[in-house]
């Protein structure tokens, strides 16, 4: 097939292009200009955008109506905002002039900078150099003038980085350095992780580079290659030794492949092999290549210069320096599209699964455009030509080129019918599961064959299987994009889905399910489905884990055994079937599907809160239903309350948040294991607004989770922090007690008030917390390492926006991002923190005391260690009280000094306050403490006495 009509000049010098494209729109890059093609209409001319003198790649993200671009080139990175010239779907572009979008200069560099990339929904940008610097930038907020562009962190890596490639959905890092080194780096932290080295397995590029930057001088010129000099295609190999030669192999060498390249999914890893071949490596074992699509004589007999993977990830495609296109069929490993291109090919973009464009070294792209590759694809088998087939049993005969032979060479019926059947499976576990094909995915999981397996194999309404199972694809075309019904069973919705952490989209690809002081959960939209990721703060006990999410898991929850996610329904209306998986990952296991049920929803039902702790996972929805599911999957229990807003349990009991109708508050209840209720709808002070300026909030708080103590906490949209005591008698009333209001509690510990906190749990005096910056109320990705917090409680509100700055920015860093240099304790410009109030000590510590005095009288808390922790806090409720008395005497007010003095519980802490009066010059006061010394004394005497004569009378 001659492809010269489908030759396009780009209107750029001969210099490489660089290309990238949306569905309606192409963009192209390379030396001082982006073009902007209109693909809904080939007859229209490009828009011209200004951009650095010198680029070697480009990387375009497109959310929410934005369209935001990285170049790199030279030693600059910068960033533009190309959201006015991309193509509506109607085909019309926004405006008609050019060269009015914004470009912000991100980063200078001492070497040449290689390549630039979006990461983390992108909010965040990694920049490579010939240094073997590995930037992250901050570019969440290209308003922020003081934190956009910001340097995160910096890492040295092994050599000279010639290309990025970032998986979203797995926050996984691919590293390529000039040597062939890859490395692939973990992003799921705020400081880069090293996951896995993979040797030297692409094509080494020092000596292209030498000549490249001009320091090797020589007969050769990199600018004197001609893409049509046919001596220039012919390889040092070939010809035989001689400078001129090898400098020819050197000229075409920097067109190689340094990039690699993830599928639409992100779990797989495309490699430009040095050896001609590509491999390609699973993210769950980096040891060897899952599969590779090898050389031989249908294949590539030079370097890859050019790969790509087709949106839905049916279809890859190909290009080696010998000017040769493959189209790959992934399903089967075979070439279904071979043809001769009249370029070479340097980078390659497909705007949809049937149609790529290839950027060239020479400042051309070459088009093939639907009907192009559907010829190419349709054409008849390839088939060798009798001296291919006698080169290649000659090749196996002898054992040379092992290496090159292809995984469809000879291979009998048999064999091809065997690895026909283990591709069709449908299961996670297989090593094509990364191949996403509708007509599959119908054949495997459509309506009819779903009833008759439901029918068939399982109770009504209800699922049981194993974890080798795939989820059923929703056939809907928006299976994952909820649309509002209005109506619900009581004509509104009165709450919505809430997960312990959970976080909105926020104009990303990706949200968090869950944070918890364990963990987090997230998930990653991509062409067809979702990428759920676990991520554990302990990595030494839990490893974490990924999979891929076919039905649009939207709740979660997660402890130390495991996880439970469902698809809620929510703003479903009638029919709906929700989904309710349970992952183990106890003892260090990787997240392994224990069971999966399936739930029908009444009409306008849908699940709001999960929990899962200990034995049990429980599962309520907006109409009062409450599930009681064992570990595995057998239901145990259900009941009946109003609509539950949030739940929670430990090992002991269950704490649930529910709503009656739009005008009445919230009530909480508290029940055992076995249903009994400890307290029943009881008040909650919640307030209904959102205090943080976002959209109206259906669910009123933030957070909620059990103390370290086993007492529950809720964390209000106002960030304070309340806890419940007295909750136990199921006969007294308990009481809400504000422990901290978090944002200022962050402030006071000399974070500054830029930094914000998400909450993790309480740990005796201590708050955990996420940290985060920017202007947004939740977390962004990646999640920050937590931190701790003493907890205060709020006597008097501080407004954080009028509060002076207590840090400079670089000292916020420090406590961010951590510094070896960093002092115990924290501190404010040098200045340690100001004394603690007595009074708010004398209330914390009071507090503290009634919650494990509470849990001890209740049998929760039977070690010796609360017991001791009790002692302690009994000792500080008397500092505190004599601190107060010592104010009090300074003031001169004895009246009151002597009410805090009947308020002491220890003997010895009543002398100290006799003698502290004495001191004082405050005689009567010593006087009237003596006495109230002496009457607790007889009184103690007298109760001993009565004791010993009721033995008496027994």
């Amino acid at each position: 097939m001659h492809l010269d009509d489908k030759l396009t000049p780009a209107y750029f010098q001969e210099t490489p292009v660089q290309v990238a494209s949306t569905l309606s729109t192409l963009f192209t890059a390379s030396n001082l200009s982006i073009k902007v093609f209109n693909l809904k209409n080939s007859s229209s001319e490009p828009e011209i955008v200004n951009t650095l003198d010198q680029l070697k790649g480009i990387d375009i993200k497109v959310l929410n109506n934005k369209t935001s671009a990285l170049v790199a080139g030279g030693f600059d990175c910068a960033w533009h905002d190309l959201s006015e010239y991309v193509v509506k779907d109607n085909g019309d572009t926004p405006h008609e002039d050019s060269g009015i979008s914004e470009m912000k200069k991100l980063w200078k560099s001492s070497s040449r900078i290689t390549q630039a990339i979006f990461t983390h929904g992108g909010q965040r940008a990694c920049v490579g150099d010939l240094a073997a610097n590995m930037v992250i930038l901050d570019v969440s907020n290209p308003k922020d003038e003081t934190a956009f562009g910001k340097v995160l962190e910096k890492v040295k890596v092994s050599g000279e980085i010639t290309g990025l490639a970032y998986s979203y959905s797995v926050d996984l890092l691919a590293v390529t350095v000039a040597d062939g080194g890859l490395t692939i780096y973990s992003l799921s932290s705020n400081t880069p992780e090293k996951k896995a080295t993979i040797g030297t397995i692409l094509a080494d590029k020092r000596i292209a580079l030498t000549h490249e930057m001009g320091l090797v001088d020589d007969d050769s010129d990199m600018s004197d290659f001609s893409d049509e000099d046919d001596d220039s295609m012919v390889t040092e190999s070939t010809l035989g030794g001689g400078k001129k030669q090898r400098n020819n192999k050197n000229n075409l060498l920097k067109f190689a492949a340094s990039k690699t390249v993830w599928n639409p999914v992100g779990d797989i890893l495309a490699v430009p092999n040095k050896n001609f071949k590509i491999d390609f490596y699973n993210v769950a074992n980096w040891s060897a290549p899952t599969f590779s699509l090898s050389a031989g004589p249908l294949h590539h007999k030079d370097y890859v210069s050019a790969l790509g993977f087709s949106p839905n990830g049916k279809y890859f495609a190909s290009i080696s320096l010998d000017k040769l296109l493959l189209i790959w069929d992934l399903a089967t490993k075979k070439v279904v599209g071979r043809t001769n291109i009249p370029i070479i090919g340097s980078d390659i973009t497909w705007p949809d699964d049937s149609s790529i464009i290839i950027g060239s070294g020479k400042g051309q792209i070459l088009t093939i455009d639907k009907d192009t590759f559907n010829t190419l694809v349709g054409q008849r088998p390839i088939r060798e030509t009798n001296e291919e087939i006698k080169e290649k049993v000659n090749n196996r005969i002898t054992g040379e080129d092992s290496d090159d032979m292809g995984e469809d060479v000879l291979q009998s019926n048999d064999e091809e019918n065997e690895e026909d059947v283990n591709l069709d499976r449908p299961t996670s576990q297989d090593l094509d599961g990364f191949v996403i094909d509708d007509d599959d995915n119908q054949r495997y999981y459509g309506e009819e064959d779903s009833n008759r397996r439901n029918h068939e194999t399982m109770s009504e309404s209800t699922e049981l299987t194993d974890f080798n199972k795939r989820a059923r694809k929703e056939k809907a075309g928006d299976s994952h994009l909820y649309r509002l019904s209005i109506k619900s069973g009581w004509g509104r919705s009165l709450t919505k889905p809430f997960s312990v952490g959970s976080t909105p989209w926020g104009g990303s690809d990706r949200r968090y399910l869950a944070i918890t002081s364990v963990g987090c959960a997230y998930t990653v939209k991509t062409q067809d489905f979702f990428k759920i990721t676990v991520l554990f703060f302990d990595e030494e006990n839990h490893r974490k884990y990924f999979f891929d999410d076919l039905v649009g898991y939207d709740i979660c929850s997660i402890n130390d055994q495991g996880s439970v996610f469902a698809t809620s329904g929510y703003k479903k209306n009638k029919g709906f079937t929700a989904r309710i998986e349970y992952k183990d990952h106890s003892n260090g296991r990787g997240g392994e599907t224990q069971w999966i049920r399936e739930v029908t929803m009444r009409p306008y039902e849908f699940i709001t809160s999960l929990s899962v702790y200990g034995n049990f996972v429980f599962v309520c929805t907006n109409k009062g239903f409450v599930r009681k599911f064992n570990l595995y999957g057998r239901l145990l229990n259900i009941s009946m309350m109003d609509c539950i807003v949030g739940i929670m349990n430990n090992n002991d009991y269950v704490f649930t948040i529910i709503k009656r109708s739009i005008e009445s508050g919230y009530v909480f209840n508290i029940q055992n294991l076995d249903g009994d209720y400890i307290q029943q709808e009881v008040g909650i002070p919640l307030i209904t607004e959102n205090d943080l300026n976002d959209d109206a909030a259906e669910v009123p708080i933030k957070s909620m989770f059990f103390s370290a103590d086993g007492e529950p906490c809720v964390i209000r949209n106002d960030n304070l922090l309340l806890v419940l005591t007295k909750w136990r008698d199921p006969s007294s009333g308990p009481i809400w007690k504000p422990l901290l209001d978090i944002q200022e509690g962050v402030s006071r510990a000399g974070r500054g008030r830029e930094l914000k906190a998400w909450p993790l749990g309480l740990f005796g005096d201590s708050f955990t917390f996420v940290p985060f910056r920017g202007s947004k109320n939740y977390p962004i990705f990646p999640l920050l390492t937590p931190m701790n917090v003493d907890i205060r409680i709020p006597l008097s509100y501080e407004d954080p926006d009028k509060k002076p700055r207590q840090t400079r920015e670089e000292e916020e860093d420090a406590e961010l991002f951590g510094d070896e240099n960093e002092k115990e304790g924290p501190s404010t410009n040098g200045q340690t923190e100001k004394p603690e109030n007595p009074e708010e000590k004398f209330l914390r510590t009071l507090v503290l005391a009634e919650m494990l005095n509470d849990a001890i009288s209740n049998n929760d808390a039977t070690d010796s260690d609360t017991v001791e922790k009790l002692q302690l806090l009994s000792l500080e409720y008397d500092k505190t009280l004599l601190i107060q008395i010592d104010d009090a005497c300074t003031s001169g007010d004895s009246d009151d000094a002597f009410e805090l003095c009947k308020m002491i519980r220890d003997f010895r802490a009543l002398n100290a306050a006799q003698r502290l009066a004495e001191v004082k010059g405050m005689a009567g006061l010593a006087r009237r403490v003596r006495d109230l010394r002496e009457a607790r004394v007889a009184e103690e005497e007298q109760e001993a006495v009565d004791v010993i004569n009721s033995d008496d009378d027994i």
